[in-house]
């Protein structure tokens, strides 16, 4: 099999869209040999932030010395980014060697399902058992698992007790699939907590009512992000806080909501069992060093070039406490792509008094919204500079052509359209940009 091949079984063969559920997961990995069950996790669920909060505590894990597996979704500049391990050395992605032998093996269970008569696993539920297969094969200590959505009946779910269940800030999204309201969506999120201990971020009380509720049901020890937080000092360069009085620590990843997302990295950590737990010392450390690319990062400086993920109201919240905080007095430049699923039209409402003008352009896929549509949602919240470019590059393009040096330009939405700009960027200029 190649490479191409493997792929297209990946994301066409079985690629259907979304379906929650856990059964027809469990027959799948029961046919491979149920390899979810060799592995200790820490299991993060919960609508913004489980990316930063998993990659500040692979981090800090591999600062431990510990090897560390990780399950992220979605990908952004490469496919095999979604299955990490990292260790003192650094971050090395999945081999395109190693995706191939599990497809392989994937694809004989396929077939016979098809002449069974079964429905086959989602693109997501191969995936997902992509990694489980990897993280079996690998030595590892621990995987930081990443829900890809709601908890309960995510394809992430069929595994047993999590060493830490992980709840992070929880809003409104995905409302077709997981609930009308913050209470059903965050009974959905809370499915993944099943003893042991959890962990929970800043969040409403009614999510934490559901919280507390689901751990009083499972006997599971709740441990809340504690309001004790004292920045000292914050620039581009990074921030220094003070979490409960005596942890001191400095994070690289901009943004209050970042502080916030390393004060639960704080309590994961030491919520590990005593063969895991990082010292005091070893925590700092992982935290100054992590990164977490498309969060609020700094692409370029001259003019300044931000990429964030603001997909969701209480992203886009984030995203203009951030802009505010930084840059107070700068022109700012808005480049936008979206998800049809997304609510954009409340993204744009926070938004609308934050940029000078606004391009708005495609996200990649089916599922990207129409620019024009959007488009006319700025115009409604009185932006009367707008306009659509159906290529990424082209906006980015344009909007650094009419840029002047200390103006900011702000990339956001659903970061599916960031690989075609990193691709266009580097090929344009022969270098990779390189990360602040």
């Amino acid at each position: 099999m190649q490479y191409e091949e493997a792929r297209f079984f990946l994301s066409q063969t079985a690629g259907r869209g979304i379906e929650l559920g856990l059964d027809r997961m469990r027959s799948f990995m029961k046919e491979l040999g149920d390899p979810q069950e060799k592995t200790a996790f820490i299991h993060v669920a919960g609508t913004n932030g489980k990316g930063s909060v998993s990659a500040m505590t692979a981090s800090v894990l591999a600062e431990s010395g510990s090897i560390v597996g990780r399950y992220c979704s979605p990908w952004v500049f490469e496919y095999e980014e979604m299955i990490q391990r990292q260790d003192k050395e650094g971050i090395h992605y999945i081999s395109k060697e190693e995706l191939i032998s599990c497809v392989e093996k994937m694809k004989v269970v396929c077939r016979k399902w098809q002449q069974q008569g079964k429905e086959l696993p989602t693109a997501f539920e191969l995936e997902t058992a992509l990694a489980f297969m990897l993280f079996a094969r690998w030595d590892w200590d621990v995987v930081v698992l990443e829900v890809g959505l709601g908890g309960v009946d995510d394809a992430t779910n069929i595994i047993g007790t999590p060493l830490v269940s992980v709840i992070t800030p929880i809003a409104m999204d995905h409302m077709g699939m997981l609930g009308n309201t913050l209470t059903e969506i965050a009974e959905k999120k809370a499915g993944i907590i099943k003893g042991s201990v959890a962990v929970s971020g800043f969040q409403d009380e009614k999510v934490r009512e559901v919280l507390k509720k689901q751990c009083e049901a499972c006997g599971t020890v709740l441990l809340e992000v504690k309001p004790d937080i004292k920045i000292i000092e914050s620039s581009l360069d990074g921030t220094q806080f003070i979490y409960k009085d005596h942890l001191k620590t400095t994070i690289h990843m901009l943004g209050k909501h970042q502080v916030e997302n390393a004060s639960a990295v704080w309590e994961i950590c030491l919520a590990l069992p005593d063969y895991l737990r990082p010292s005091e010392e070893v925590i700092r450390k992982g935290l100054e060093k992590a990164q977490w690319p498309g969060r609020f990062e700094i692409w370029e400086k001259n003019p300044v070039v931000i990429v964030d993920g603001a997909h969701n109201p209480q992203g886009a919240g984030a995203l203009k406490n951030a802009i505010e905080n930084y840059f107070p007095d700068r022109t700012i430049h808005g480049i936008m792509g979206v998800f049809k699923d997304k609510d954009y039209k409340h993204i744009i409402e926070i938004l609308k008094d934050t940029f000078a003008d606004v391009t708005v352009t495609r996200a990649r896929g089916v599922r990207s919204e129409e620019p024009a549509l959007v488009a006319k949602v700025w115009k409604d919240y009185g932006m009367e500079k707008v306009r659509t470019e159906d290529l990424p590059a082209e906006a980015l393009k344009k909007t650094r052509e009419k840029s002047a040096k200390e103006d900011v330009i702000v990339i956001f939405g659903s970061l599916s359209f960031l690989q075609s700009l990193k691709e266009w960027e580097e090929q344009d200029h022969g270098e990779k940009r390189e990360n602040s």
